[in-house]
């Protein structure tokens, strides 16, 4: 209605032929502020977003950015800026698709594509204003930026295909207040490379967002199942919203070092409710993680409890029922507890990941596990993304420079230099205590990101550092 009345005025305005300068004013200042009014309520659109690619040829990627935003809102999602991480960008001319999930959220996706001069890492980003209102986490965040990123390995030499992502179920359903409960972001990859999830904070370009608070999530890092606790969240009223920054990055297993490939970042609100309390509250069992999963069933029970009737779906790609048939099914009507088993038939991934999803129609739980080839593996796995380590410090200096450094490392890595556009401009191995870097030759003058990893690729530090002449 408020779009309707805006542009009614709009054509009004427009349309009056009169030379009484005073009715024009009058006119145009109750004009201006119901323009505002109109705006500020329905620039509340955006609830989340993420980047994928889709193909790469050679040096060439086709992105394809996934969007979500409130069904009825007079302001399109689209209207911002993608940058490849190269020093180019493209602005608001993208060419959107549109479907919409349920009566309150709308999915929409646009696809870029864009060659680069040659293999590196590089990071994506796509902002855009104006966040949704009433995020209880980040305060005034209407008038925050949104941001999603993808950080990627570009080389013609290694065939990935990144992981597929699916968040449509957390984005249409609504979290009761005062409660605990179970979901899961669902990933698959192709390539049976291993996925690690955590808790990550949005960003204003390349600066944490001010005022944020991150979630009360308990995530799993090895399954991307969380644990969701409303249980003591009293500041909030219904329609209130929780944003969440997942980064899932993605390692592939080289010579028995874990190799970096790509992280995507996921950015998305959860809506919240004030309902009464429900009766109704399902559970699934799974071992989140099975080990020897070419050898070994996995079990899958679900309790329904009080619930009414619900819908099952779940997928296990290389797996069989326990009556061989394939382990992928969607919206199996469910009437009492059950408990499913599955087979490995010809599973060749090294690490394979399923998911488990239950809805009664009021609310949604779902549950995803990692299924990896052998035992011993697991276990240092186990222990190489889930155990915390001592932040090993390193050193640029002196800064700012002329562009000649020295760097100190209590731990052989590798020196990574981007530009604040994201464009790497230094990747270069680290093996001394000390190290003299000159970049006066081939880096202009201005401020660059200093990124330090040790051997397993994982960000060890990170600095801000100042070329000047």
């Amino acid at each position: 209605m408020c779009d309707l009345r805006m542009f009614t005025m709009i054509d009004l305005f427009f349309n009056i032929r009169t030379s009484n300068c005073r009715l024009m004013k009058n006119l145009i200042i109750p004009f201006i502020a119901f323009f505002m009014f109109c705006f500020s309520v329905s620039a509340t659109h955006i609830k989340g977003g993420y980047i994928g690619i889709k193909e790469i040829r050679g040096n060439t990627v086709v992105f394809q950015f996934i969007g979500f935003r409130d069904v009825g809102s007079v302001v399109g999602f689209g209207a911002g800026i993608f940058r490849f991480g190269d020093g180019s960008s493209i602005e608001s001319n993208f060419d959107i698709q549109k479907e919409q999930l349920d009566s309150n959220t709308e999915k929409v996706s646009y696809v870029v594509e864009h060659t680069y001069s040659g293999s590196g890492t590089y990071t994506a980003e796509y902002f855009e204003e104006y966040r949704s209102e009433n995020i209880i986490n980040l305060d005034k965040s209407f008038n925050k930026l949104f941001s999603t990123s993808l950080t990627f390995l570009l080389d013609p030499f290694l065939s990935n295909a990144l992981p597929k992502v699916n968040i449509d179920h957390l984005l249409t359903q609504q979290y009761s207040i005062g409660h605990k409960s179970e979901h899961a972001l669902i990933a698959n990859d192709q390539n049976g490379d291993l996925l690690v999830f955590d808790l990550f904070d949005p960003k204003k370009y390349t600066y944490p967002l001010p005022n944020y608070v991150q979630p009360p999530i308990d995530m799993d890092r090895l399954t991307g199942s969380f644990l969701l606790d409303l249980s003591s969240v009293d500041n909030a009223s219904d329609h209130s919203q929780i944003l969440v920054v997942v980064a899932i990055t993605e390692y592939r297993r080289i010579n028995g070092v874990l190799q970096f490939l790509s992280r995507t970042v996921l950015d998305f609100n959860i809506e919240l409710s004030d309902h009464s309390e429900s009766s109704c509250h399902p559970t699934i069992n799974i071992d989140p993680i099975s080990c020897g999963s070419n050898q070994e069933e996995v079990s899958i029970e679900i309790i329904k409890g009080e619930c009414e009737q619900g819908l099952l779906s779940f997928n296990f790609e290389g797996y069989v029922l326990e009556n061989a048939d394939p382990a992928i099914v969607s919206d199996q009507a469910l009437l009492n507890d059950t408990i499913f088993t599955v087979y490995p038939e010809n599973s060749t991934k090294s690490y394979q990941y399923g998911s488990v999803q239950y809805t009664d129609g009021e609310q949604s739980i779902s549950q995803s596990l990692l299924l990896t080839d052998d035992c011993d593996s697991n276990e240092d796995l186990v222990k190489l993304v889930t155990s915390e380590f001592v932040e090993e410090k390193f050193s640029l200096f002196p800064n700012p420079s002329n562009g000649v450094f020295k760097l100190s490392t209590t731990t052989s890595g590798t020196l990574r230099i981007i530009s604040l556009n994201g464009k790497q401009i230094l990747n270069q191995a680290v093996s001394n205590d000390v190290l003299s870097l000159d970049i006066s030759q081939t880096m202009e003058a201005g401020t660059y990101i200093a990124q330090y990893f040790d051997q397993q690729n994982r960000l060890i530090g990170i600095k801000r550092i100042v070329i000047i002449q």
